[in-house]
């Protein structure tokens, strides 16, 4: 992960809009936590809701699957330049090699961001706005980077 200009944004980031990362899991489970990270940040960023839900398709969730994520019992948090944040355990069943869309909204201006150049799936820009529990998100670009999401971690079922 860098914090270089995001892709298609002008060196500028993100400001008032949600990124639904298409993650893909390997192991099936019923509890899960996200981690985010800022490792490469020159400022504090500001998560202002991250969810995490069964993609449907494209940039759709599946309805009745979205589970709000906290940290440290709260929606929203500001990730330290240079560190990382893992979310509380959320109850949440996923398949073995099921498709996750975990969304984080930011509701300012985040400048140059942590990213990783190759997601490998797609991942979903919203227009101005929180869209992190949207059924359907309105897209306004599509990257193959992944901004900020650095792991999905799934309590494998016994």
């Amino acid at each position: 992960m860098a914090a270089d200009s995001v892709p298609g944004s002008s060196n500028s980031g993100f400001a008032n809009q949600t990124v639904r990362h298409i993650t893909h899991v390997s192991v099936a489970g019923n509890q899960l936590r996200v981690r985010l990270s800022n490792a490469y940040g020159t400022g504090p960023l500001n998560i202002g809701a991250t969810h995490v839900a069964l993609q449907s398709s494209g940039a759709s969730i599946v309805p009745g699957s979205d589970r709000a994520l906290t940290f440290n019992g709260n929606r929203s948090i500001t990730i330290p330049a240079g560190a990382l944040v893992l979310s509380d355990p959320v109850d949440f069943d996923v398949a073995a090699f099921a498709d996750l869309a975990v969304s984080v909204y930011f509701p300012g201006t985040t400048g140059p961001i942590t990213w990783h150049q190759l997601g490998v799936q797609t991942t979903y820009i919203s227009t101005s706005g929180d869209f992190t529990a949207a059924a359907a998100m309105p897209v306004a670009t599509t990257a193959t980077s992944r901004f900020v999401l650095a792991e999905v971690e799934v309590a494998a079922a016994k």
